[in-house]
């Protein structure tokens, strides 16, 4: 009897896993910081550990520091997060790598959202967007050094970003990414 209720106390707490995230920030600068969480808990959100681009996908998780979920002095959290399409690296086969990982998230349950040891870096929650719909990842459009490219269309409109980097003096192109509007 104790068997039995200890496997049914285990499908209990299972929880639907968090789902795949996408950076996105409204109006906001292409590039996301990011910052180790060594550094953020001292520190809170001063010196960024590197840049994510916006229309990154990614997979949060709670990092939790004296049973508590890490957060800045506002109260706003931060999590861990494994990249699972990097936007400036993306490729057209990109758009079915995020499919894969939304679909295998909405099949998982685990236990608890913590990060295991391994996650070293944290991203404020507040840019993560829930995209169940994969973006579309092509090349960059034509376009002179640091321009973005906005462009809106009838119902379901998208936003399409593309630009240069203006630091990179080979003006390497940046991938562009399609995000349908959910609003």
């Amino acid at each position: 009897m104790l068997v039995i209720l200890l496997m049914s106390w285990q499908g209990w707490a299972a929880i639907p896993a968090t789902p795949v995230m996408t950076l996105y920030q409204f109006n906001g600068d292409l590039k996301i910081p990011y910052y180790r969480i060594d550094a953020f808990q001292r520190s809170g959100a001063s010196s960024p550990a590197g840049i994510l681009w916006q229309g990154t996908s990614l997979i949060p998780c709670l990092v939790i520091r004296n049973g508590r979920p890490l957060t800045d002095r506002k109260g706003t959290p931060y999590v861990g997060f494994e990249v699972v399409v990097n936007a400036r690296t993306a490729t057209r086969a990109s758009t079915d790598t995020f499919k894969r990982a939304v679909k295998e998230r909405q099949a998982m349950t685990v236990a608890n959202h913590h990060c295991d040891a391994s996650v070293k870096h944290v991203i404020g929650v507040r840019k993560l967007f829930a995209l169940e719909k994969a973006p579309f990842f092509s090349s960059a459009p034509s376009a002179g050094a640091g321009k973005v490219v906005t462009q809106a269309q009838g119902e379901g409109a998208e936003l399409k970003k593309g630009a240069f980097s203006s630091a990179n003096s080979l003006r390497t192109p940046i991938t562009c990414f399609t995000l349908a509007s959910q609003w």
